[in-house]
């Protein structure tokens, strides 16, 4: 559409001829046209209301129209309505409502189809009238409308509505009726762009876009596949085996890497930077017997969740409460539960990153190397 075309209500609907009897005018056929698309479009319903949002208006109406005899009665509404052209009326008022669209810039075009509510006639057996509409997201306002017989009918219908709008660009919206090649294509040609429903009813379709979805992270996850078989590559030496195995969980796709080398133990408890609890102890000895007996382990790494903390220390909460199983400190030679935790027989690698405290110094100390980055080391208190 062109942008030389006016935007104003005035201009698009002064070309509409009066065909009333010249000498039974008291108002000018714009005046009458203008006060009541006005008020339809603030909420009047039926010509007395409009009549009535003439008159508290009045004075309003008066900047931009004649208004030789006052407001339109409600009759008068009905009468000169009754003789328009609906084709010519709908013609001006789809140019004036495109033209408003463009004068807003872009815009969300929602296009569905419903029935009107209480059109139905069971004596003359007719069904609701259902209506096929465009409707404008940033305007609110209906743009365009087909009717229909049935909901059925949509995809004959949405083509039709497409072609009333200029869509330059717009975004297009329809649910999964209107999902097909030739309204997608109409779409484009008026100038917009589209988002689509699609259902499983349409499989072949379904399935390809389903995958090139998957093709789309095809990138990702090769590059998150790299870093785990890289990082398991480091401590399996040949002729060693590293396993990947992918399944299917709810929504969601879980990887494992298992590999011939390695036995990796994390300490979980970061909103306490990794405090160990009695829980945590337990599982600890339960891990370290399993890697004691496993011929297939040749190196253990231990590490702290996050960048925070290796261990720091016992759970004062859980300890204040009793609730870690801890020896007597009657006598000052009680052995610490977490020394010697980490004594598998093989070698074992602590990565500490921040603190290290308490119990997490006893772990480390019974280790083979202790990678240190960023740590605090502090021995627990005599």
């Amino acid at each position: 559409m062109s942008t030389n075309i006016p935007k104003s209500l005035f201009d698009h609907f002064v070309v509409i001829a009066d065909v009333r009897d010249e000498k039974k005018r008291r108002h000018l056929l714009i005046d009458v046209l203008v006060i009541a698309i006005t008020a339809v479009i603030c909420g009047a319903d039926g010509w007395t209301q409009v009549e009535a949002f003439g008159k508290a208006r009045e004075a309003w109406f008066r900047g931009f129209l004649q208004l030789p005899n006052g407001i339109p009665s409600h009759d008068t509404f009905g009468r000169v309505f009754s003789v328009l052209s609906p084709e010519v009326f709908e013609a001006r008022f789809r140019e004036w409502v495109a033209a408003v669209r463009e004068a807003c810039g872009q815009d969300i075009v929602a296009i569905d189809g419903k029935s009107l509510r209480r059109s139905h006639c069971r004596n003359k057996g007719l069904g609701p009238l259902h209506r096929v509409s465009a409707w404008s997201a940033a305007n609110g306002l209906v743009l365009a409308q087909q009717a229909t017989e049935a909901k059925s009918n949509e995809i004959t219908a949405i083509p039709k509505v497409l072609e009333m709008l200029e869509l330059k660009g717009c975004i297009v919206t329809i649910d999964a009726m209107g999902c097909q090649k030739t309204i997608a294509e109409k779409v484009v040609e008026r100038g917009g762009d589209y988002v689509l429903a699609l259902k499983g009813n349409q499989s072949t379709l379904a399935q390809a876009v389903e995958e090139l979805f998957i093709d789309a992270d095809a990138l990702r996850i090769a590059q998150v596949l790299a870093n785990l078989l890289t990082n398991a590559a480091k401590y399996t030496p040949p002729p060693g085996n590293i396993r990947l195995f992918a399944a299917r969980d709810g929504g969601q796709a879980k990887i494992r890497v298992l590999d011939d080398g390695i036995g990796l133990i994390v300490f979980d408890n970061p909103a306490k930077h990794n405090a160990m609890t009695g829980d945590m102890l337990a599982a600890l000895g339960r891990v370290r017997l399993a890697f004691a007996a496993d011929p297939d382990v040749r190196v253990v790494v231990v590490r702290g969740v996050g960048e925070r903390a290796f261990i720091s220390g016992a759970d004062i909460a859980q300890l204040g409460s009793g609730r870690i199983d801890t020896p007597p400190r009657a006598a000052s030679t009680a052995p610490s539960p977490t020394r010697g935790a980490l004594a598998i027989g093989k070698p074992v690698i602590a990565m500490i990153r921040g603190y290290c405290i308490g119990g997490g110094v006893m772990i480390a100390l019974g280790v083979l190397l202790v990678v240190l980055a960023t740590a605090l080391l502090r021995k627990p208190a005599a």
